[in-house]
């Protein structure tokens, strides 16, 4: 038995409809159990509630055991002076306020509805990852739908938090911010950090100034990333890049913590190398100057495909690394496994995170509409929901569906879920 529980049967009344007694035989009367509390002080505030003939108004404190209320030490707290009645699963002792008038209290331990305490039981006892996965197939599909939709908020609100933070940061720069996100994106989990570390390191402005130089560019970006070390004899690309930063380092100031042995390349395929990414990072941001301010005005996802619309220089056509050919002549591009991963992971956040400054509800719409648009993610978690017959078909379902387990399922917050709630409800 948990508080958490008995908070929930207190806020949807799962109890019996019977006529309560409780201290001296007083008859209770439950007008109104109140507003949950989530903040210091009683558990729910504003009840009202009728002894005999006499209506309370007040607060309604919520105990594992009656005796909890000395445990916590509520009687030296004037927050709870104003308390009504104590709702308790097992009433072990009357508790005492301080004009030594005993406080009303109610036992439930016989009151829950039964379908309920069962229910709640087999889900907290339930080992499977989906706690829910034997009552899910009768779940109402709105119910479902209700609450991937209030899992997909949360996630864009958490993740335009962070964002909100590191904008604060920059001094409202939504520039640096959208090339800091978008350049995480390019490392995948592998090497993320990292290109986040690299795009951090390399102030925007810097870019912009040479935004007609692509080889300049790439030559800031690859010498920042700490990969124009060391020399390679008798190799024309590379050493004019050397050169390039050289001068473009001693100009500006560049300084940067990333060195050439902090790329990780095990496990990658040759399209995912740190060294080609970046070309295709400086690629994009050579063709779209003031990217963010082209973000912002777009709603559509075909329309952002055409923005992603880049490729390598010409030399990485036979090369994924630095001086090492491949036999395989092709023009390296901005593949959809990546832009699906940009646009879910950098563009919809900025995009949400700009729909709460400007308060602009069309914005916050649009992200829910390209989620709807983009394939769904597959992954471990995705499956699990599949497996028990939950549809996963676009990446708001994915989003919401990864939202849901790690938020909810791995903690077992069964009585905060949508799904959930409405298994205990069915009574």
């Amino acid at each position: 038995m948990s508080e958490d529980f008995l908070h929930y049967i207190w806020k949807f009344q799962l109890f019996t409809k019977v006529k309560f007694q409780i201290g001296h035989h007083k008859n209770l009367s439950i007008i109104h159990q109140g507003v949950h509390n989530h903040n210091a002080g009683p558990d729910f505030l504003n009840a009202k509630i009728q002894l005999d003939s006499i209506v309370w108004n007040g607060a309604v404190e919520i105990h594992i055991r009656s005796s909890d209320w000395y445990k916590h030490n509520h009687q030296t707290d004037e927050k709870y002076n104003n308390v009504v009645l104590h709702v308790v699963w097992e009433h072990d002792q009357d508790v005492i306020l301080n004009d030594k008038s005993i406080l009303p209290t109610l036992e439930i331990k016989q009151l829950i509805v039964s379908n309920a305490l069962e229910n709640y039981n087999q889900l907290m006892t339930n080992l499977t990852p989906i706690a829910c996965q034997n009552f899910i197939a009768n779940v109402n599909p709105i119910t479902v739908f209700s609450a991937k939709e209030r899992a997909v908020i949360k996630r864009l609100e958490q993740k335009a938090l962070l964002l909100e933070h590191r904008l604060s940061e920059l001094q409202n720069d939504w520039e640096q911010l959208t090339f800091e996100r978008i350049a995480y994106c390019f490392g995948l989990k592998i090497n993320a950090q990292n290109f986040e570390s690299l795009a951090q390191q390399t102030s925007i402005k810097i870019l912009q100034k040479h935004k007609d130089s692509l080889v300049q560019i790439e030559a800031i970006l690859f010498g920042q990333a700490g990969l124009l070390t060391p020399k390679i004899p008798n190799h024309n690309y590379y050493n004019f890049l050397q050169r390039e930063y050289s001068f473009l380092q001693a100009k500006y100031g560049l300084k940067s913590s990333l060195k050439n042995h902090d790329w990780n390349m095990l496990r990658l395929r040759p399209a995912s190398f740190p060294s080609l990414r970046i070309a295709l990072l400086a690629s994009l941001w050579h063709q779209k100057d003031g990217l963010f301010s082209i973000l912002i005005q777009e709603n559509n996802l075909k329309k952002l495909e055409k923005i992603f619309e880049t490729k390598a220089s010409e030399y990485w056509d036979n090369h994924f690394i630095f001086a090492k050919e491949t036999t395989q002549l092709k023009t390296k591009k901005i593949g959809n496994t990546l832009f699906n991963l940009i646009i879910i992971n950098a563009v919809i956040p900025l995009l949400y995170l700009y729909g709460i400054k400007k308060d602009s509800q069309n914005h916050k719409n649009v992200c829910l509409d390209l989620l709807e648009q983009i394939k769904p993610e597959d992954n471990k978690i995705t499956r699990m929901w599949t497996e028990i017959g939950i549809e996963n078909k676009s990446a708001f379902d994915s989003q919401a569906l990864i939202e849901l387990y790690n938020t909810s399922c791995i903690t077992k917050s069964c009585l905060s879920c949508n799904i959930g709630s409405s298994i205990l409800q069915k009574v």
